[in-house]
């Protein structure tokens, strides 16, 4: 199967998109600084990828309720409602998380939709090695192999 090729247009777009989501440098510098080895890395990579993808929850809630986090109800008298803590696996081990709720019960994530217990890029790897030509055995070896350190928690189903 031929892979379709961008336009000029499309990888344009997406290296200013990219450009615009630049992290500050200062920040960056303060959160390198923390960082004294491979297992620093992780454990802030991993607190990074918390804090995003909480925050982008929060901000869907917001949008579905209609009004900022502390404000007036809207009509519906829908409103907050804590969190349901759900624990996601990415390539870089697993990540919990805090998922808002609405008293409704309403609203549906979209960037981690209910029931996904993984998110996107890590099927997708383990499909690409495949296709390399890894085995099953051999994919379990190497997840077995790098479980413990990336500190993920995979079922040893998962792979057959």
């Amino acid at each position: 199967m031929a892979r379709a090729k961008k336009s000029v247009q499309e990888s344009l777009g997406d290296s200013a998109r990219a450009e615009s989501l630049r992290l500050p440098d200062d920040w960056l510098d303060q959160v390198a600084a923390q960082v004294e080895t491979h297992e620093d890395f992780n454990q802030l990579y991993r607190q990074f990828q918390k804090a995003i993808a909480e925050r982008v929850l929060k901000g869907e809630l917001t949008h579905h309720l209609g009004y900022p986090d502390g404000g007036e109800r809207g009509a519906d008298g829908n409103a907050r409602n804590g969190t349901s803590r759900k624990t996601i696996l990415t390539e870089n081990g697993a990540v919990p998380l805090d998922i808002p709720r609405d008293r409704l019960s309403s609203f549906t994530p979209q960037f981690v939709p209910k029931g996904v217990r993984r998110l996107p890029g890590f099927d997708e790897t383990v499909l690409q090695l495949y296709a390399r030509g890894l085995t099953t055995r051999e994919l379990q070896g190497q997840r077995d192999a790098n479980a413990e350190h990336r500190g993920m928690a995979i079922d040893e189903y998962a792979l057959r």
